[in-house]
């Protein structure tokens, strides 16, 4: 995905945020506009900081992926002393 469509993807998902918290601020009581949609504004933008920092770093990797499978394996690869480590862990929980 291009920077532009990056873009547009993340503006798409602000807009979806900003319209949740209008909604939430809307429907809140008079007398309680703070109780009532405070954590739910906060939780809409808490969600679009991690949907974009998400999206971010998913660009980066995908624009080099050569580079970045090499230096990072979801999977752990094949570390002797990690599978130690693993070995070790099992027998501690009686595995």
């Amino acid at each position: 995905m291009g920077k532009e469509a990056l873009k547009a993807k993340l503006t798409e998902r602000f807009s979806q945020a900003l319209d949740d918290s209008l909604d939430a601020v809307t429907v809140a009581k008079d007398g309680q506009l703070i109780a009532d949609c405070e954590w739910q504004v906060r939780g809409a933008f808490a969600e679009l900081g991690r949907d974009c920092l998400e999206a971010l770093i998913q660009e980066r990797i995908d624009a080099q992926p050569s580079e970045n499978q090499a230096a990072f394996s979801p999977s752990g690869g094949h570390h002797p002393a990690r599978q130690r480590l693993t070995r070790r862990s099992r027998a501690d929980l009686g595995g």
